[in-house]
């Protein structure tokens, strides 16, 4: 995602520091520094609320849907992107191939005369890269994993965020 449904809920302004007196924040990628690795840890259904953003367009986001699924009570689909695929599923317009081609090859600002495109492992001098799986559709959650509420919006608006 865009990070912009994440940075919405500072949006609440004053309203986050009774929010932070009731709730113990376990995973918010713009401000904590969680790893999956932590997440994994944690028992089944540990989560009382997971706000989900963005929408599946990778294995690991696929990955992330399932993890959270399994570790959450209730899980809500969290903005636009989230809830219907958003701006990012205008992709779905074309194919992947067609997606790839345009961002990699033929944008005016991508200088790739020999036309690679990103693949799921790479050799380097380095060593093995590897890059999530890159779907052929940009999927909304609740086609991933059960959903159990919408919040939509781009970002979704304070007075919902709120419960208002």
């Amino acid at each position: 995602s865009c990070g912009g449904c994440e940075i919405a809920v500072l949006d609440i302004n004053e309203h986050i520091l009774d929010l932070i007196h009731q709730v113990d924040i376990l995973l918010w990628p713009v401000a904590l520094d969680t790893k999956y690795t932590h997440i994994r840890q944690m028992p089944d259904q540990f989560i009382d609320v997971c706000f989900f953003n963005g929408g599946v367009r990778n294995s690991e986001q696929e990955e992330l849907a399932h993890l959270l699924r399994r570790k959450s009570v209730t899980l809500v689909a969290f903005g636009s992107c989230a809830c219907y695929g958003g701006v990012p599923g205008l992709a779905n317009l074309f194919s992947r191939e067609q997606n790839l081609k345009t961002v990699y090859v033929q944008c005016l600002t991508s200088d790739n005369q020999e036309g690679i495109l990103p693949a799921t492992t790479t050799t380097v001098a380095e060593g093995e890269l590897t890059l999530p799986k890159f779907y052929d559709r940009v999927l909304p959650l609740h086609q991933v994993v059960d959903v159990d509420y919408l919040l939509p919006g781009c970002p979704p608006a304070v007075p919902l965020i709120l419960g208002r």
